[in-house]
């Protein structure tokens, strides 16, 4: 099992069977190495890039689909605060003030429909934000938070899609985010069943490196060396039964001082908005460049 370094499971027809794509690990890795490999540094600007697997020509981009309904989504809400900083700062607010300013820039600069799950502080259930998402047919499916950690040094930018988790911080981000859900242990089977046949695996992976490497070279254009915390894999509910691509982006750590200070700003949501903006405009084009025959 040490051998393996990642997995990713999908459906196939004609005929129908599930495939179970195993990875090995290119070089056994150093104790102590960070999770998320395959990174570089910006010249000058010791900002590290995510570096997405080699571009497969996907069924999307075979097919030449294109994006025309995003559905975003401002995590927790209502009873459900999310997690809390210093000052009474709550992710429940810093989120739907920056899906707000999200969804304007796609509207402007992609002009694409947008709609939010919400757009005032009141709870949803995690089932039913994707099962908003599905009902609009939306394309893309963006899911935004901030992030927690017990050790207040840990600080930074990670985006996720859905799969099952491969380290173990994964596992605790996602544990704290399904906190809220409907689930029991008696509805495992059918979780395991959506992740099985989750066929938007790999369009989600291609999404969450464009949106997350355009955020953090977007926010080390105004800020310090912004923390690159990479693209990861986790089984979150909220993204469980997405019918389209989906991710959740982590935008930084409210138990952080710089980064709670950040997250405060107009400024920097906005900065992370047009990170977000940029990034699906990097993942709409490269499935235009196929259509295109490009």
């Amino acid at each position: 099992m040490e051998s393996i370094g990642g997995y990713d499971v999908f459906r196939l027809h004609d005929p129908f069977r599930i495939v179970v794509d195993v990875r090995r690990h290119k070089k056994r890795a150093f104790k102590g190495s960070p999770q998320v490999t395959g990174k570089k540094r910006h010249a000058g600007r010791g900002i590290k890039r995510t570096n997405a697997p080699d571009r497969k020509v996907s069924l999307a981009r075979q097919l030449g689909l294109n994006v025309r309904r995003i559905v975003i989504d401002p995590g927790h809400g209502g009873k459900d605060p999310g997690c809390h900083g210093r000052g009474g700062i709550k992710e429940k607010d810093i989120v739907l003030s920056l899906a707000k300013i999200l969804a304007r820039k796609i509207r402007k600069e992609l002009g694409c429909e947008v709609f939010l799950t919400r757009t005032r502080d009141v709870f949803l259930p995690l089932e039913k934000r994707t099962a908003i998402a599905n009902i609009k047919k939306a394309d893309l499916f963006i899911s935004i938070h901030v992030n927690a950690h017990k050790c207040h040094k840990i600080s930074g930018i990670e985006t996720y899609f859905l799969n099952m988790a491969t380290d173990e911080r994964s596992v605790m981000v996602a544990a704290r985010e399904n906190a809220t859900s409907e689930k029991n242990i008696s509805d495992l089977q059918t979780i395991l069943n959506d992740l099985m046949l989750n066929t938007k695996i790999h369009e989600s992976s291609r999404l969450a490196y464009d949106v997350q490497n355009a955020i953090v070279s977007q926010v080390g254009r105004r800020y310090k060396r912004p923390r690159n915390l990479g693209v990861k894999q986790a089984p979150f509910y909220v993204l469980i039964g997405a019918d389209m691509p989906a991710i959740l982006v982590e935008t930084g750590f409210l138990t952080n001082p710089v980064d709670r200070k950040r997250l405060r700003s107009g400024t920097y949501r906005d900065c992370i908005a047009e990170g977000i903006c940029k990034g699906i405009k990097q993942y709409m084009a490269s499935i235009d460049q196929v259509y295109q025959g490009g």
